[in-house]
């Protein structure tokens, strides 16, 4: 049952990775919801067979659920701080960039003037 999950890990990993670079909020979630929700048709209709569950893989399946239930906000929230850090980040670079031009040519006038 275990080799049913482990092909479905690579398409959500490229969805994490995706949520990185699209910052569009209302292009990520229905992809994401699009995405997750394929991969829970894709392991029922391939793989899942009734008849092999016991009490702990039904245990399993609900935990996975939950946490997969909390894990999705959890993915557009730490994504957006990551967003926000790069773009802080961005301006405290361009801020000290602009701050080192300036001095440089401040010392180029003071070289000029003193020549």
């Amino acid at each position: 049952m275990i080799q049913a999950f482990l092909p479905q890990i690579i398409p959500i990993l490229n969805l994490i990775l995706g949520n990185l670079v699209v910052f569009r909020l209302w292009v990520k979630v229905p992809l994401t919801i699009v995405v997750f929700s394929l991969q829970i048709v894709i392991i029922f209709v391939t793989f899942f067979d009734p008849t092999l569950m016991t009490p702990h893989m039904i245990a399993i399946f609900s935990v996975t659920a939950v946490f997969t239930v909390v894990l999705i906000p959890l993915f557009g929230l730490i994504s957006g701080q990551i967003f926000e850090d790069v773009l802080k980040e961005q301006k405290n670079s361009q801020y000290e960039r602009e701050s080192f031009d300036r001095m440089f040519d401040g010392l180029q006038q003071g070289i000029i003037v003193i020549q």
